[in-house]
């Protein structure tokens, strides 16, 4: 399903995600569309409008119409559109408007330029109909709509070439599915054209910013990289072969590149904002399920949510979450079962499937279940199972006081168990076991990391079964194999001595130093090495949160030059994978 479809159903004229202080991150699906052309390209421009003023008090009331139907306003908004229009074609755009007053009010005023037409959540469907016809016909005078409270599911205008965006709204998600409205494949329709009236709105800009960076296949949309991609106009996502262009004037550039570097956005105030505004999307009665993060393609990111320091404490789990936010109507769990549930989370999103499995089978099986039964189940539902990995599970699940061995059962601690603890427990295993199948689902059998995926250092251990808690630090040798771990920037505050010279000299060749001072046997065994498997991440820490590595994949290393003054040493890495260009530009080396 492709994240273009929805729009949520509003009351009155009341947008249900509000119109300023909101961002709603989601999972933009347009990328493969675009390529598979099952939706056409889309040409945006981010326009400074320098005759809009979106502060507080200048959108109250009837200020902020007053400002857009302004004289001086239509006539930039009209040289704008001439600017921009596909020549030889007739004009159909639509004009995405705050409430009923501004649409009714830029309808008026610009009929001095354009014939115009609006459309509210009042008019009847005949109304409706007829304006959609009426748009798209080439032989009917229409050529902008001015919308409010209309674009709902069952709204098809395939015909349109322009999308405006007037309104103020800061709501990632809203920009989407507006945007959407445009992408629909048609006769002779090659693109459709954005223009998206940012104002001095640097806020509103950067969520329009990370909504764009989303676009991205495979990296993890960070602010550094956002920042960057800003910059560049986004030409490292490689859609530019395909049609899509995306234009921000200078300025605004500017803007959003400080804002970004000035606010925490894992705050109490945006991940409540967030959590609202999806739960609100949704129509939930209660507290959105977990498995309503992996089912819709607007939902927040549910990790950031478990990741979350409230205040001073950390949440550790989603339900730690909802307490922390006072979300009404969750369960009452004990102490034990908390932490149970929070040992549970603590493994999202998770990187093998065993451990998840096998707690599904204790609660299916009201507590215990014979190791062979539970093998079978394992063998069932994992296409790769492997003893091995079967056995580590095991091995270091009891050493938790959760679980218990006689000589053939495997116990869960039936203090644990009652209905809404089931109930909870079976939502984030499905949700955990879900997720794992849309990110994993591709890997090859047998393969141990998959290539382009995210990874804890914790997940690695796991992976190749040893401790979890035994974590390596920035190098691990096996025999003749290396494992590292590479963050492309470092922290300000950080030894020069430590910053290290790492990222893609080219697509196809990695830089990669050793630690300070290395041992002269360590050194050795880095030159004689057959393989290094490498994870990257742009920067260690982001607003609170650690964020995962990815995995690039392996390659030969070749010893290149050292000691330097810091006594690290220099290798070339030649990948045996060809990084895309999404992921050469978020990991590139810096100084090269």
């Amino acid at each position: 399903m492709l994240g273009i479809t929805a729009t949520p159903e509003r009351m009155d004229e009341e947008d249900v995600f509000g119109l300023f202080d909101q961002n709603v991150p989601y999972e933009l699906r347009l990328r493969e569309a675009i390529i598979n052309g099952l939706v056409v390209p889309f040409k945006y421009y981010g326009i400074r409008d320098e005759l809009i003023e979106y502060s507080v008090a200048a959108t109250k009331g009837h200020k902020f119409v007053e400002q857009f139907s302004d004289e001086r306003h239509c006539e930039f908004i009209s040289r704008m559109i001439e600017e921009h229009r596909i020549p030889g074609q007739k004009l159909k755009a639509l004009a995405f408007c705050r409430d009923r007053s501004h649409a009714f009010r830029m309808a008026d005023a610009m009929s001095e330029y354009y014939n115009t037409r609006f459309l509210t959540g009042t008019s009847s469907v005949g109304e409706r109909v007829r304006a959609y016809k009426d748009l798209q016909d080439d032989n009917s005078d229409l050529e902008i709509l001015f919308t409010v409270n209309i674009l709902n599911e069952g709204v098809d205008i395939p015909g349109v070439n322009m999308v405006l965006f007037l309104r103020p709204t800061e709501s990632q998600t809203i920009f989407i599915q507006q945007l959407g409205r445009g992408l629909r494949t048609y006769e002779n329709k090659e693109y459709v054209t954005v223009l998206d009236f940012i104002g001095n709105d640097y806020k509103r800009s950067v969520q329009i910013a990370f909504a764009l960076g989303s676009l991205s296949e495979n990296f993890v949309v960070e602010k550094d990289l956002v920042a960057e991609l800003v910059k560049n106009d986004y030409q490292s996502l490689g859609l530019e072969k395909y049609g899509v262009e995306i234009h921000i004037d200078d300025l605004s550039k500017k803007e959003i590149e400080t804002f970004i570097s000035q606010v925490n956005f894992n705050t109490k105030r945006y991940l409540q904002q967030d959590y609202e505004n999806f739960k609100k999307y949704i129509s939930a009665a209660r507290y959105p399920e977990h498995v309503d993060y992996l089912n819709n393609d607007y939902a927040p990111d549910l990790i950031k949510f478990l990741q979350s320091k409230i205040g001073s404490k950390k949440c550790f789990s989603y339900y730690g979450f909802l307490k922390s936010i006072n979300e009404e109507d969750i369960p009452a769990f004990s102490s034990e079962q908390e932490r149970f549930i929070n040992y549970v989370s603590d493994m999202l999103p998770i990187v093998r499937p065993y451990e998840y499995l096998i707690i599904q089978k204790l609660i299916e099986s009201a507590g215990s279940v014979n190791l062979d039964a539970l093998m079978d189940y394992l063998k069932l539902h994992c296409a790769d199972f492997s003893q091995p990995s079967f056995e580590h599970a095991l091995t270091y699940m009891l050493k938790r006081p959760y679980f218990a061995a006689s000589s053939d059962e495997l116990i869960l601690d039936s203090t644990l168990l009652d209905i809404e603890f089931e109930e909870y427990m079976t939502d984030l295993l499905n949700y955990g076991l879900g997720k794992y199948d849309i990110e994993f689902g591709d890997r090859t059998v047998g393969e141990v990391f998959h290539l382009w995926s995210s990874y804890r250092k914790t997940q690695v251990s796991q992976l190749l079964l040893n401790d979890p808690g035994d974590i390596m630090l920035g190098t691990k040798i096996i025999e003749d194999v290396v494992y590292a771990y590479v963050t492309v920037l470092k922290d300000d505050k950080i030894k020069v001595t430590l910053d290290y010279d790492d990222g893609y000299i080219d697509n196809d060749t990695f830089q990669w130093e050793s630690v300070a001072n290395v041992k002269e046997n360590e050194l050795e065994k880095l030159k004689n090495a057959r393989e290094m498997h490498i994870f990257v991440r742009k920067v260690e820490n982001e607003d609170g949160i650690t964020l995962p590595f990815t995995y690039i994949g392996k390659g030969k290393p070749f010893y290149l030059t050292g000691p330097k003054e810091n006594g690290a040493h220099l290798f070339k890495v030649e990948m045996e994978n060809t990084a895309p260009e999404d992921i050469y530009f978020d990991f590139k080396l810096r100084k090269h």
